[in-house]
């Protein structure tokens, strides 16, 4: 019986996620071989069934390990493999901020060669339409350093972050 109960209280562990942990892995990720492989690694057990903005994540550090392939068609393809994630999550739920926030990220440090920048306009109005609406402090302080810390917003976009 005790046996039985520790196999299921690791298999809860395992498939638990921290999404406070996620996003400070995924900031941590900018341009780090080891951050981006170390959250695609955590990552690889999530599935649609996870929810949407995890398998968003998931489909964000898939794109981003394709960076460190080797082979220009090996770095499209994975590349490639983890927008589809994202555009999934995207699909089914195109009013979630967080995945937005993560499509626009990827986007706008995607190289122009990959042609995946269409929604960078639609995706920065959105968060910063729907910006004052986010309850979560922590989601909120989030993507506020994002937008500060990006060259892609103007300094009349990233006032909208200034606003209780």
């Amino acid at each position: 019986m005790k046996l039985s109960i520790l196999i299921i209280s690791l298999f809860v562990t395992v498939i638990n996620f921290d999404i406070e942990e996620i996003r400070a892995l995924y900031k941590q990720t900018d341009g780090s071989k080891d951050n981006t492989i170390v959250l695609f690694n955590k990552l690889q057990s999530v599935s649609e069934k996870d929810g949407n903005v995890l398998l968003a994540y998931k489909g964000a550090s898939t794109a981003m390990k394709g960076r460190f392939e080797k082979g220009a068609k090996q770095k499209t393809t994975i590349f490639k493999e983890g927008i589809a994630l994202v555009e999934t999550a995207l699909l089914k739920e195109p009013k979630n901020l967080e995945i937005r926030f993560i499509r626009l990220s990827i986007q706008q440090n995607s190289p122009k060669l990959l042609k995946y920048k269409k929604n960078i306009d639609e995706d920065k109005n959105f968060i910063l339409s729907n910006y004052e609406k986010i309850k979560s402090n922590k989601l909120r302080n989030y993507i506020k350093d994002y937008i500060l810390n990006s060259d892609n917003f103007t300094d009349d976009e990233k006032r909208v972050t200034s606003q209780p």
